[in-house]
């Protein structure tokens, strides 16, 4: 049946199609609306899930309902108050429940805001014969850490319930998924299986995906609204989920496009093939370039391995036409064939064919996976290095880059992601430093820059989202591993967002209060915006000047709707061994 032409009569068979009685209902779960927000999409979701025959008994959303991660209290309250106002229509109709997001609860003036506009952090109800937990797990540093009072009260609350047919559990952040790859303990989950949990939901990740341990139901409902991609194979694609319940449970994931999804749509085998793909099935060999030198041609390598656990055919042909700066040769390899964890490197040599970085050479791979093909985009590597100058004098920063300190530590954008024309030539960044401070100065053109999107007051500091205009500057040190690094959005009117990261083994930890910026200043001009930015040493933990790890991205999503425009180093990643290199001289 093509469920995208008859999604209803479908979704009305499918409620019964497994174990029907007279205690049988249904309910929707959306997924995060924010974590960056495609505007619309959404309230679409949402629109879709009501019209759902037979209709859901109610809702619950699995966390992250405004964006927040912002100190300014008045910005974070007009956020609920949009949220509230998207959420009337179906709150007018349907009973519904809410998660805590990270992205909803961080700290306590969060939570006052958070208890206002939405419920309390954890609490639980019944639906007939059955039970619903919600947890937070989103204010502590360790999500699979609850506090004390509410880890008393959830097996308090388990205790109570024991008995009744299904007992439901949601909290934001997943923690299964991890555990699983990395053999830890779980805390929760052996509460959970000692209980007779029999489902439990997440957020967070974007993508759906879903598990079983000891007989306990794992599921992660992604975007409804929040970033992510188009691909279905992956399942970073809009959706929302139903589940039908009766003796049986009968879960589908909805997509925005009408299609209605298997249970198993993403497994989590599956999961790992993707996570794995892109950081184990193809890696280049850097393409190192010294700075002033930056090579015609020479070697790189391309090394593959097979981490299916079946044979692959691999086609390999190159991507290049008249905009590409590169070029690979050879252009394309005989197809071959590698067993399961089989690896094969393949030579090929990259020559300049024209000035400037307009594109890069690509490669497509298509590989099929069960009933899925699935696809991939590999660049080669191309390292720059970045030599950060010291002041001979103290730096003013007040916004105009005219000293003559900036004007020979220059350095221009790599790979254009929009339409590129001569005109964005000049758009540079620069740095230098002091025994104090590191200072970055820059330029952005803009082809519209009466349309620039960005707050207009520097107070709005951590307030800066993903369709502002702005610049993206990521630092790590050169020596201090590859776990923490540095995160600042330099809004064109003054703005800013700075957070360090630290990339544990059970995800990344961002820390909103790490504002180590001490100086921003920046303002629009009729070719673009332009500021200058001074951050101590200190802030990255150091006492005196080091090597550093940087990288840049002028994000506007104007002008591109990936988001970004151009890159000073590809491919982007926000792991530090992906940056340049900036030695001091």
């Amino acid at each position: 049946m093509n469920t995208k032409l008859f999604p209803t009569l479908f979704l009305m068979l499918a409620a019964y199609a497994f174990a029907v009685d007279s205690t049988s209902y249904r309910f929707a779960i959306l997924g995060d609306r924010t974590g960056g927000n495609h505007p619309g999409i959404f309230e679409k979701i949402v629109e879709q899930a009501m019209l759902l025959n037979p209709k859901p008994d109610f809702f619950i959303n699995v966390g992250d309902l405004i964006q927040g991660y912002t100190p300014d209290t008045s910005d974070v309250r007009r956020q609920w108050e949009e949220a509230t106002r998207i959420m009337a229509p179906l709150k007018a109709q349907f009973p519904f429940y809410q998660v805590p997001g990270n992205h909803d609860l961080s700290d306590p003036a969060t939570r006052s805001m958070y208890e206002t506009y939405a419920t309390k952090p954890y609490y639980s109800f019944d639906k007939g014969p059955d039970h619903f937990i919600v947890l937070n797990n989103v204010e502590s540093r360790n999500p699979a850490d609850l506090d004390t009072a509410q880890f008393a009260w959830l097996k308090k609350d388990l205790k109570a319930s024991k008995g009744k047919r299904h007992t439901f559990v949601f909290f934001h952040i997943p923690l299964w998924s991890v555990s699983t790859r990395e053999k830890q303990m779980d805390a929760l989950h052996a509460l959970f299986k000692k209980s007779g949990v029999d489902h439990v939901f997440n957020g967070h990740y974007h993508n759906y995906q879903q598990g079983k341990r000891d007989n306990i139901t794992y599921t992660i409902i992604g975007s409804s609204g929040g970033i992510c991609g188009n691909s279905v194979p992956d399942g970073t694609v809009f959706h929302f989920a139903v589940v039908d319940v009766g003796r049986t449970v009968r879960i589908r994931p909805i997509l925005l496009s009408g299609d209605t999804m298997d249970a198993s749509w993403i497994t989590e085998k599956k999961a790992r093939i993707f996570e794995d793909l892109d950081t184990k099935a193809f890696v280049f060999k850097p393409i190192l370039f010294p700075y002033g030198a930056e090579p015609n041609s020479g070697p790189t390598v391309l090394n593959i391995t097979n981490i299916f656990d079946k044979t692959q055919t691999f086609n390999i042909s190159w991507t290049q036409d008249s905009t590409c700066a590169w070029r690979m040769t050879p252009v394309s390899i005989p197809a071959f064939t590698l067993a399961p964890g089989a690896k094969k490197s393949l030579n090929f040599t990259y020559t300049r064919q024209k000035p400037g970085y307009i594109n890069i050479p690509e490669i497509r791979f298509r590989l099929p996976y069960g009933q899925d093909t699935l696809t991939r985009v590999v660049y080669p590597f191309f390292k720059r290095e970045l030599k950060i100058l010291k002041a001979a004098k103290p730096i003013l920063v007040d916004g105009n880059p005219n000293e003559s300190v900036w004007t020979g530590t220059r350095t221009r954008p790599e790979h254009w992601l929009g339409n590129a024309t001569p005109d964005y030539d000049s758009s540079w960044v620069a740095l230098t430093y002091n025994d104090s401070n590191i200072y970055l100065a820059y330029s952005c053109f803009d082809p519209h820059p009466d349309s620039i999107i960005a707050p207009t007051e520097a107070r709005f500091r951590d307030g800066v989202q993903l369709p502002e205009d702005k610049l993206r500057v990521y630092f790590a040190l050169k020596n201090g591993g590859d776990s923490i690094y540095y995160q600042i959005y330099l809004s064109a009117k003054g703005a800013l967002k700075d957070i360090r990261f630290t990339i544990e083994s059970d995800g990344t930890r961002m820390d909103t209060k790490w504002d180590g910026v001490s100086a921003y200043i920046a303002h629009t001009t009729n070719t673009g915006f332009e500021g200058e930015m001074a951050l101590p040493w200190k802030a990255l933990g150091v006492n005196k000047p080091v090597p550093l790890l940087v990288n840049f991205r002028h994000a506007s999503a104007r002008l591109n709707p990936r988001g970004d425009h151009w890159s000073y180093q590809e491919p982007w990643d926000s792991k530090p061994a992906s940056f340049a290199d900036a030695p001091l001289e």
